[in-house]
């Protein structure tokens, strides 16, 4: 019964127990009891856990069908991979067809702040932000661009708005807590950290 293989995954996903629902989704996959979406968030959890190139292999055939979450979840395999330029190639594709997809322009300013691009970043996170100003990784993104590009003030403000969406945003509250003390806001950084 591939739904409950679904929401036990989620359940343990959202409980932080990651570990088991990989362990449920894989499970499930080797039964031949998994759903497209199933299958995606497979892909994401790998990616998560440093096993992007499973992920890779597992979001590969979804992404031939052109679904755009789809695509997007196989962008960001391929960025964790390590492979910038072929996710840049599909992120391209989905924008080319879906230019007002905010998650496509959120993986594209990841892949620019890996490729050292610090004003595309800043642009592309810009830009998913405008079409959904709640993607807090977007914002911390766009913190990482606009601190690389001497925007230090703003780019704490941006940390800041990504951790106020995501509290368990880990690389946002990492950048919050060592940057805001290096510019003087105690208060900020003793939070961040502590959290």
């Amino acid at each position: 019964m591939p739904l409950g293989h679904s929401l036990l995954a989620q359940a343990l996903l959202q409980a932080g127990h990651t570990q088991e629902a990989l362990d449920v989704m894989l499970n499930a996959r080797r039964m031949g009891t998994t759903t497209d979406s199933m299958l995606q968030q497979l892909g994401l959890t790998l990616s998560e856990v440093g096993r992007a190139n499973e992920a890779v292999e597992i979001l590969r055939p979804l992404a031939e069908s052109g679904d755009p979450q789809s695509l997007n979840a196989y962008a960001l395999a391929l960025s964790e991979a390590g492979r910038q330029q072929e996710a840049t190639q599909v992120l391209q594709r989905i924008l080319k067809q879906y230019p007002d997809n905010p998650k496509a322009w959120e993986q594209f300013g990841l892949v620019e702040l890996r490729l050292g691009h610090w004003a595309q970043a800043r642009d592309r996170s810009r830009r998913a932000l405008e079409l959904n100003p709640k993607l807090a990784r977007a914002w911390n993104d766009l913190g990482v661009a606009l601190y690389q590009l001497g925007q230090k003030d703003e780019a704490l403000d941006d940390w800041q708005k990504a951790v106020d969406l995501k509290p368990d945003l880990w690389d946002a509250l990492w950048n919050l807590g060592t940057k805001a003390a290096e510019q003087g806001r105690i208060e900020q950084s003793r939070k961040a950290l502590e959290r």
